[in-house]
């Protein structure tokens, strides 16, 4: 059963007289206990998708179209009273500044019980029990400690376990977590995300995470949706996704990542050409592998099931797809 449901969402900003479209008419599922990664380069929308799911966009954003559907409900039907109520409780968010998404002049023991507090999930007096427990959870070793301490007295990586531990504190049913180790070691990282799948694993809470590192998607994601120019140009569960890649632009940023085993003097760069023209409604990628003749180049793309659960969006006609396949 679907936890998620996403259909046809459509987000604008508004930059002066003009509106841009961020996200393009994306529509995806999360199901309970399910990991779905969120993956593309920066600016390709996955960001503005989470903040559109927890009802967070800012002032000149707004959703143009479509729906989300979490457990049968649309949340962009929720008032504000109703979201707030939904936020932290129901569903969570791992933002990828802990700098930033922590309050410096508050200590952490009181930002960690303030969700619990809003939602009355503990009693007043077990409050600070509580903290201290999810402070152990997320693998402080002196969480007496951490509790009386401000975020500037903690490391990067302390910071970000704070902010799993202030997201989990409620046991939301969705967890979305934005990039939540970009700023830390590789180290660290690594502990961050294996802390991050043993709490999923244990709970059987859902998972959004939206990541541009491939390495990251390998290891812990069930299903991919890759990320392109605000359009979703390929989808598909893990294994078949590293193994299969149809679309230029995955193969492109899979063929980016440096290899041990195979090592090179240049890195592999994606080529493409981006329309900048904010009316442009064709094709966003536009590879060399492609025709470019203009009716193909100024059409509409759409995702097509190439084979069961593998969907790929194609800048060529439809009836050519199984032979474009094929060929790649």
């Amino acid at each position: 059963m679907e936890l998620l449901d996403v259909r046809n969402l459509r987000v604008t900003f508004q930059s002066g007289k003009e509106e841009m479209e961020a996200v393009q008419d994306i529509s995806f599922t999360v199901k309970k206990g399910e990991t779905v990664a969120l993956i593309g380069e920066s600016g390709s929308g996955k960001s503005v998708t989470s903040l559109a799911i927890m009802g967070l966009l800012p002032e000149n954003g707004r959703v143009k179209d479509g729906s989300i559907l979490f457990k049968g409900g649309d949340l962009l039907q929720r008032s504000k009273k109703e979201m707030q109520q939904i936020r932290g409780k129901e569903i969570s968010m791992i933002f990828q500044d802990a700098m930033v998404s922590l309050n410096p002049s508050m200590k952490i023991g009181k930002q960690i019980t303030e969700g619990l507090k809003y939602h009355k999930i503990t009693e007043r007096r077990n409050l600070k029990q509580e903290a201290l427990r999810l402070l152990s959870v997320v693998g402080f070793t002196n969480p007496s400690t951490v509790y009386h301490q401000y975020p500037g007295q903690l490391s990067g990586g302390m910071k970000q376990r704070a902010l799993i531990a202030m997201a989990i504190s409620c046991e939301p049913e969705l967890l979305i977590a934005d990039e939540p180790t970009t700023a830390l070691d590789v180290t660290i990282q690594k502990q961050i995300l294996e802390l991050m799948n043993e709490y999923k694993i244990k709970t059987e809470t859902s998972m959004l995470l939206i990541t541009h590192d491939f390495g990251v998607v390998s290891e812990y994601a069930d299903r991919v949706l890759v990320m392109f120019g605000g359009k979703i140009v390929e989808a598909a569960d893990v294994f078949t996704i590293f193994n299969r890649p149809i679309h230029s632009y995955t193969r492109g940023l899979m063929n980016s990542i440096p290899r041990i085993e195979s090592p090179q003097d240049y890195l592999t760069t994606i080529r493409d050409s981006a329309v900048e023209n904010p009316f442009y409604k064709g094709r966003a990628f536009a590879p060399e592998t492609y025709s470019l003749e203009l009716k193909t180049y100024y059409s509409e793309s759409e995702l097509v099931e190439v084979e069961p659960g593998h969907y790929v969006r194609f800048f060529t006609e439809k009836e050519g797809v199984t032979q474009t396949w094929q060929n790649l």
